[in-house]
């Protein structure tokens, strides 16, 4: 039976036969590669060169070894991991272990199949971007804390710990108050006492990550219950870890500094993955989804939307004659100029080469005209290097645009559309604009 852990690449680090087998066995179902080694050179030598999607460590029985395995994992990349403890440690050990691994998630031997799997899932999650790139906070954002909690004096106690990181705290004091919260504000990590009124911290927490806008959200769940089976059902409601009332500062803090981390790490290759990195516009496979996204809006509310195209005219005339670097600069400025001649709801995306294409929501025909001679006023007036070498004697855009739902009701045939209109502006003198259908 697949047990829904996703693919990914995992080392083990480990010599104890025991071990090998029972992580073998958890992640036989789903998770598409498990190298295994024993050898720090070894470790060292795989994470550098193809750094996996998870590092699974099981704990030396030297302490000699564990320093230098430490400081081997801190030296290669910032990379998820579950670290193995031997059973019968005190929590002051395992805070310590923590301590030297940064902040390295733990499970407890002998290794629990379905814990391990839950884990080991949560953290290969992590490292996929979602498909709803703006619920993701922006890699230079402050993190922000969701604190749901219903005793006054529990809820001191949390923020008196948070106190002083550099984080901001929002609280609820019950379940159904936390789900309304994130719907205004989406948080970086959720801390969720279980024993809530109405709606327990189980069901809030399976909630959030049933909804698009808060899967990837890490949520600890808090317990003052510390029976193997809560644990296992914060597991299974999609909870990332727990902390076992009284709670111990030393290891909120070290747990939710992971946690934040690995937030802030999946907020960076989200923007890899949707931004295009020389202008840091949006990219054209992050278009295709917004544009469908705008359309499904568009149609519920009965609104209007325009699609503008737009292409630097003789482009290949500039980049010959002063360099690729200089018409990298050009579309670097003509982004720029976008972005800040349009509105912050419209949607800014390089297309491909030197064309652009902008989204402009609840905006009709005459509406998209306006904005098109705006742009190509604002192009046309810019003091582009060398830009008197153009023909015309200076460097300008031509433009195309088509309307839904009065042009198509379709994505695909609306940027066809909208295209075709640019490529006439070109046959009709570029540095100019035209409507589909007009």
């Amino acid at each position: 039976m697949n047990t829904g852990v996703p693919v990914g690449f995992v080392t083990l680090f480990s010599v104890d036969k025991s071990t090998v087998e029972a992580v073998t066995n958890a992640l036989d179902h789903g998770s598409s590669c498990l190298q295994i080694t024993g050898n720090q050179a070894a470790l060292a030598r795989t994470c550098t060169r193809i750094p996996p999607d998870l590092l699974i460590i099981d704990s030396p029985a030297d302490v000699s070894d564990t320093a230098a395995l430490a400081r081997l994992i801190g030296n290669i990349s910032p990379l998820p991991s579950v670290l193995l403890l031997v059973p019968g440690e005190s929590d002051a050990d395992t805070i310590q272990w923590l301590k030297l691994f940064r902040g390295t998630e733990a499970l407890r031997k002998p290794v629990s199949a379905f814990e391990l799997r839950e884990r080991a899932g949560s953290l290969l999650s992590a490292r996929k971007p979602p498909g709803h790139p703006e619920t993701v906070p922006a890699p230079d954002h402050r993190s922000r804390v969701l604190v749901v909690e219903d005793s006054r004096l529990q809820m001191k106690v949390l923020l008196d710990y948070l106190e002083g990181q550099d984080v901001d705290i929002i609280t609820a004091s019950d379940g159904l108050e936390a789900l309304d919260t994130v719907q205004e504000v989406v948080p970086d990590l959720v801390l969720l006492d279980v024993v809530l009124p109405g709606m327990d911290g189980f069901e809030v927490c399976r909630r959030l990550k049933l909804s698009p806008d808060t899967a990837q959200v890490p949520v600890i769940i808090i317990t003052s219950l510390r029976n193997q089976e809560d644990k296992l059902e914060a597991l299974r409601c999609g909870a990332d870890d727990f902390l076992t009332k009284p709670i111990d500062r030393r290891e909120l803090m070290l747990k939710t500094g992971s946690l934040l981390r690995r937030r802030q790490q999946l907020a960076e290759l989200t923007s890899e993955a949707c931004r295009d990195p020389l202008t840091g516009l949006f990219n054209r496979r992050y278009l295709n989804f917004a544009l469908e996204r705008e359309i499904t809006v568009a149609a519920g509310g009965n609104a209007p939307l325009s699609l503008i195209i737009l292409d630097v005219d003789y482009f290949k005339t500039y980049n010959d004659e002063n360099g690729h670097p200089a018409g990298d600069e050009v579309l670097k400025t003509t982004g720029s100029i976008l972005t800040s001649t349009l509105r912050k709801c419209d949607i800014v995306a390089r297309y491909g080469g030197e064309e652009f294409l902008v989204v402009l929501p609840n905006t009709g025909t005459e509406g998209s005209s306006r904005v098109a001679e705006k742009v190509r006023r604002a192009v046309e007036e810019y003091p582009f290097p060398n830009g008197d070498g153009q023909p015309g004697g200076r460097l300008t855009v031509s433009l195309g645009a088509a309307c839904f739902p009065e042009h198509s009701r379709n994505a695909a045939e609306l940027v066809d559309l909208a295209d075709k209109a640019m490529y006439r502006a070109k046959q009709e003198g570029r540095n100019t604009f035209r409507m589909h259908g007009a």
